[in-house]
């Protein structure tokens, strides 16, 4: 299918520029295609709109989806867009206008498929109003705003046959079309609208030959938007997911296991199509909109080129309850990310508060498990001397207190299988520790989950007080997952409520059947102090902690709550000012990822109060 944009230029010239692309292609696959010809700075919108100025508002639907084809005739697909472009006067200036083409009269008519009127191209470049304000829903307040002039398009003798050209042939066209059928075609990238800069568009830098990285175009706030995404979908049969792979280099040269073995069921090579099915299985995004065969295998390929880091300074959201499933990047580090600086994420598997609390070989191990590399990042290469390296020995830090114990290597042998043993027992972690599971799943009883609770707290008193023959360190990784474990587990059990809605109104206190401790406070409390530590400051993980404390305070009585809470902000070894500015500029985003029953749920009751 040949696209052709109609824009007008900053002289008020209307021209042209065309693109060859999949007929699969979407309205955000054409504004990308458009973007990288024009080279269109991110923080410019690009509105495509057919005739009649009407303005394209599903973006995610294929174009041809949107236009009447005459059957049985045997032609190129052609189709007519007019672009407009909304932002600041600085970013529209930096806009390529040189790969616009003249209109001639005689290629002017006869190019539309059902050969309907044209509409009248407006082709206004508009400057965006100022901060804060919808650039797509309101009007532009600064004086002398270009007024939107109709142009009656020009008509003239039909169009002569449109020859496909080579992209590599042309200094214009980054254009690459697909030589592969429509059902495989690439995925189409999508609108971003915030600040990434991959170095696909500027530069191609290959991180060992695997993967590449990303760097911000600006400054960014903290949770401010990177860059959006739209996935590419497929059913969850294997040759499906081996053709999505195939067909993006972004995806095919990421990490895959080796040992891995399938027959091939196509006319790949058995060894290729077991590389790709690995990346396709290790990588996808299983959507939950649907069951059985309404669920889709989604594929993320450019927030896949950002680098993972134990340190890391943005996050990966994707949404996978609703169509068309967007995949978002967003700021993550609590002074933000300045010009130039790199972005890292966490791998999905990693994507955890228990992750980023695991020693270095913990970590590692469980990159190599799932993701098939070794972590090189800045928090995993650190030198011994470095204060930094002190925090990760104190992962592992384990003390014997009785001195025979420490000239008896087989005591302290049996004393460390004693201790592995317990902490087994406790089932947060599997024996090949990439599972970490620390509240236990599903509707489980209460009875069990207080069980659990004793464990876990069993095992913290047992191996961190100064009695033990074997201590660990109060910031020792086993005891790190013991205690957030335990505090999650003592959410769940004070969050069930023991009252009719009736006496709770009567009564607030009676909607908790359980009432905490005051150990839990104190474990929050030590657990806050390590988190300090090793999660970075702003990072959404900070906030898991922190506003499961918030909420064990909020159930006490009001003179307890107070008390509890003025004790525990004399702690200055807790972050509680960068906590709760990091708590607000997260709220907004957490609530808009929520399932959208949920979302509902939660807009009812607020409405109600």
């Amino acid at each position: 299918m040949i696209i052709f944009f109609n824009i007008k230029d900053p002289n008020g010239v209307e021209r042209r520029v065309s693109a060859i692309c999949p007929p699969s292609t979407t309205g955000a696959g054409a504004a990308t295609l458009l973007r990288n010809r024009l080279n269109i700075p991110n923080t410019v919108s690009v509105i495509l709109l057919l005739e009649n100025e009407i303005q394209i508002k599903h973006m995610t639907a294929p174009l041809t989806s949107l236009r009447k084809q005459r059957g049985g005739v045997k032609q190129v697909l052609q189709m007519h867009l007019w672009a407009e472009f909304q932002g600041a006067e600085e970013d529209l200036s930096v806009i390529d206008y040189s790969a616009l083409e003249d209109i001639s009269e005689e290629e002017d008519e006869g190019q539309d498929l059902e050969g309907t009127a044209r509409r009248e191209s407006p082709g206004v470049i508009r400057p965006s109003p100022p901060k804060g304000i919808n650039s797509r829903h309101q009007s532009p307040l600064m004086e002398g705003n270009p007024v939107p002039v109709k142009i009656r398009r020009p008509t003239g003798q039909a169009n002569e046959r449109v020859t496909k050209r080579n992209p590599r042939e042309s200094s214009n066209s980054p254009i690459h079309a697909s030589g592969r059928p429509s059902g495989h075609e690439k995925p189409q990238s999508p609108l971003n609208d915030g600040e990434l800069e991959l170095t696909s568009n500027v530069r191609e830098e290959q991180v060992k030959g695997r993967y590449r990285t990303g760097y911000a175009r600006r400054d960014i706030p903290l949770a401010g938007i990177i860059m959006k995404e739209y996935p590419k979908l497929c059913n969850n049969d294997p040759s499906q997911i081996v053709a999505a792979v195939k067909d993006d280099a972004r995806l095919n040269s990421r990490t895959y296991n080796r040992d891995f073995s399938e027959k091939s069921a196509n006319d790949l090579s058995d060894e290729e199509y077991s590389k790709y099915l690995s990346i396709g299985v290790t990588y996808a995004v299983e959507t939950r909109a649907g069951t059985g065969i309404g669920q889709k295998t989604a594929f993320y390929g450019e927030i896949l080129t950002l680098r993972h880091s134990c340190r890391p300074n943005a996050t990966a959201h994707y949404d996978v309850y609703t169509a068309p499933y967007t995949g978002s990047c967003r700021c993550a580090t609590f002074n933000g990310l300045k010009k130039g600086e790199e972005i890292t994420v966490l791998y999905r598997h990693a994507d955890s508060q228990a992750f980023l609390l695991l020693s270095r070989e913990r970590r590692q191990n469980l990159l190599k498990r799932k993701y098939f590399f070794d972590c090189d990042c800045e928090r995993c290469s650190m030198q011994v001397s470095n204060r930094s390296d002190d925090l990760e020995a104190k992962l592992t830090g384990v003390f014997f207190s009785d001195s025979s114990v420490d000239t008896d290597p087989a005591k302290q042998k049996e004393l460390s299988e004693e201790m592995h043993a317990d902490f087994s027992a406790l089932a947060l972690m599997d024996d090949s520790g990439v599972e970490i599971t620390l509240s236990l799943p599903g509707n489980v009883p209460p009875m069990t989950r207080t069980k659990q609770c004793n464990r876990i707290l069993g095992f913290i008193r047992k191996y961190t007080g100064n009695e033990s023959p074997l201590r660990l360190h109060e910031s020792h990784w086993r005891v790190n997952l013991a205690r957030a474990a335990y505090i999650q587990e003592t959410v769940r059990l004070c969050a069930i409520k023991g009252a009719t809605p009736e006496a709770r109104r009567k009564d607030p206190m009676s909607r908790s059947m359980f009432t905490p401790t005051k150990t839990v406070y104190d474990l929050c409390l030590k657990q806050l102090v390590v988190e300090n530590s090793y999660i970075p400051r702003g990072h959404p993980h900070r906030l898991t902690t922190f506003e499961s404390f918030q909420f064990l305070v909020a159930i006490l009585p009001g003179n307890i709550a107070s008390s509890t809470l003025k004790n525990a902000l004399s702690n200055t070894k807790i972050d509680w000012k960068g906590l709760e500015e990091t708590k607000s500029a997260w709220d907004i985003f957490k609530r808009a990822s929520l399932p959208p029953n949920v979302r509902k749920s939660l807009s009812r009751q607020e409405a109600s109060h």
